[in-house]
């Protein structure tokens, strides 16, 4: 169920925006504050468009401290409530209808609790309202789903609207919420050994195929790996295979964690979606052509869509190499003006075109 296409109207930077012909790996380039990750995000939404928690999860992305639904006016076109988010989507077998808006309410909001109801007192809501249709069928009925901020509710309670986030301030949902809609994640690279990073490495190690093909994924880039254990207290360990003892991940490089990082997700995210954020940041200019060249393969080998932000001339440089992956390589150059967003689709024999020309495409 990959993408096919893209609508976005009033979504952070992006006034009106639709991008058509998306490919399985699609370049997203531009200039800084073009538009790039706000796609990434919008699609990031759209892969489960009924889980107001995607909104959650970009806000704590860039670190942002919400104390009410007024700060969720970071995601709105020019941090006005007024300017209601439109995200449309066209995939292999349906498409989706989002609108998400902020409302203000007056009378309490009643949430149905196991057999009771738990009326919660708020001035304010955001809002989504939902439709798909499934091709072949009739379009769904809309759906409404609700997300409040109430700080008297915490984890521990019998609320099962009550989502989980690693922001402080608590959030309910009241409606039809579903969470199952397609393998997606948004990834910036980093350099960090988190519970999340452990959680991959389980999964990919119950299954010794995979845990074997990541190992050689990892030394295709260039690193001598033996084997990857896993420790107490979410710690990884490396057998590097010149080295007598095993290796701390965290004390292994950063190079080594963020592309493990990066290469152990396409395990995970099978027949899903993979968006990567700038993903020039934190990979030496020496690992980037191999590390390139598997994510590509196994975008290919393991049916993943991939969305890749990038500014970086390296990057297009070697991807131009991918010859064998040509059918399926797709770039959009991004810009924009005081009123409208563009991406102009380019294949993959323009984009070789453009780099061998040395044609600026990265604006």
């Amino acid at each position: 169920m990959h993408f096919k296409s893209i609508e976005i109207e009033n979504f952070k930077g992006i006034k009106k925006l639709k991008i058509d012909g998306f490919n399985r790996i699609n370049f997203l380039l531009g200039d800084n504050q073009a538009g790039k990750t706000s796609v990434l995000e919008s699609l990031f939404i759209l892969c489960t468009p009924s889980d107001p928690e995607r909104l959650i999860n970009i806000i704590n992305l860039r670190n942002i401290l919400i104390d009410s639904i007024n700060d969720f006016n970071y995601l709105f076109f020019d941090r006005n409530f007024e300017h209601k988010i439109t995200l449309k989507s066209d995939r292999t077998n349906f498409t989706d209808n989002l609108l998400i808006s902020k409302k203000n309410v007056t009378n309490p909001i009643p949430l149905a609790i196991n057999n009771s109801t738990l009326y919660i007192n708020t001035e304010s809501i955001i809002e989504y309202h939902y439709k798909y249709h499934n091709h072949g069928n009739l379009p769904s009925d809309p759906k409404n789903i609700q997300l409040i901020i109430q700080n008297n509710v915490n984890e521990n309670s019998n609320i099962k609207q009550f989502i989980p986030t690693m922001n402080t301030t608590n959030f309910l949902y009241n409606g039809d919420r579903n969470i199952n809609r397609r393998a997606c994640e948004l990834r910036r690279i980093e350099n960090l050994v988190d519970l999340i990073l452990y959680n991959k490495i389980v999964q990919i190690q119950q299954n010794i195929e995979d845990l074997n093909l990541l190992i050689e994924y990892l030394n295709k880039i260039g690193f001598e790996i033996k084997d990857i254990r896993l420790g107490d207290k979410n710690l990884i360990f490396i057998n590097f295979k010149n080295l007598p003892s095993l290796i701390p991940l965290n004390n292994a490089g950063d190079g080594l964690v963020k592309i493990i990082s990066l290469v152990a997700s396409m395990f995970v995210y099978k027949n899903g979606v993979f968006l990567i954020d700038e993903i020039e940041n934190g990979l030496h200019f020496s690992k980037i052509k191999e590390t390139l060249n598997i994510i590509i393969k196994a975008a290919i080998d393991f049916n993943i869509q991939l969305f890749i932000t990038s500014h970086n001339i390296e990057i297009l440089e070697n991807l131009i190499l991918e010859q064998q992956y040509k059918e399926f390589i797709t770039a959009f150059r991004m810009s924009k003006n005081q009123e409208h967003n563009f991406a102009f689709k380019m294949d993959f024999d323009e984009i070789e075109t453009s780099i061998s020309s040395k044609i600026e495409i990265r604006r």
